[in-house]
Formats: structure tokens, C-alpha cells, sequence
């Protein structure tokens, strides 16, 4: 998946979920006070048209249905 939390330094202050697109590496972050709100987040990235999908057995996010089909029909490198 492609999301990732930076916390703050301090700890129990919070930080940044940060969200990046698959396909074309579009990048939106989110600050949280204390813990990451990922259904929150989740919602207002589906608000700006971002969403996720399961390809097999791994997750994906991605910020328009254009990139979803291009990378759905690109041929894939062996992990």
C-alpha cells in the first residue's frame, strides 16, 4: 500500500500520513495530532477522486481511474 506515517519527534505528538499514487507518484499528505485517521484520510482522498484496489494479494492506492487502468494494463515486472 501505498501509504506511509512519519511521526513527529516527540512522541505522542503526532505527524503525517503521507499518500502516494501508485502509477503516476502523486503525492497529498495529511498532519494527525496524535494518531493517523486512516478511514478520515480514506474519505477525503475519495472526495478528491483517490481510492484503492487489490491486485492480486497486495494493495494499491490511486488518484485518478486513468492511472488505475494504466497500471492495471501494464505488464509487470517479476518481485
Amino acid at each position: 500500500m501505498s501509504k506511509f506515517c512519519k511521526w513527529n519527534d516527540e512522541f505522542g505528538t503526532g505527524g503525517t500520513l503521507k499518500c502516494t499514487c501508485d502509477e503516476c507518484k502523486q503525492e497529498v499528505n495529511y498532519t494527525f495530532k496524535k494518531y493517523p485517521d486512516y478511514k478520515g484520510s480514506q474519505e477525503k482522498l475519495k472526495k478528491k477522486g483517490w481510492f484503492p484496489r487489490k491486485l492480486g494479494d497486495k494493495w494499491y492506492d490511486f488518484c485518478s481511474d486513468k492511472c488505475f487502468d494504466t497500471f492495471r494494463n501494464e505488464p509487470k515486472k517479476p518481485d
